[in-house]
């Protein structure tokens, strides 16, 4: 569960910087 949860806050943090710049 450990290892998902790591996967899963890489995965969000995959998608936030790159939308972060757009929504500026």
């Amino acid at each position: 569960m450990e290892t998902n949860n790591k996967e899963l806050k890489s995965l969000k943090n995959l998608i936030l910087i790159p939308t972060l710049p757009v929504v500026s």
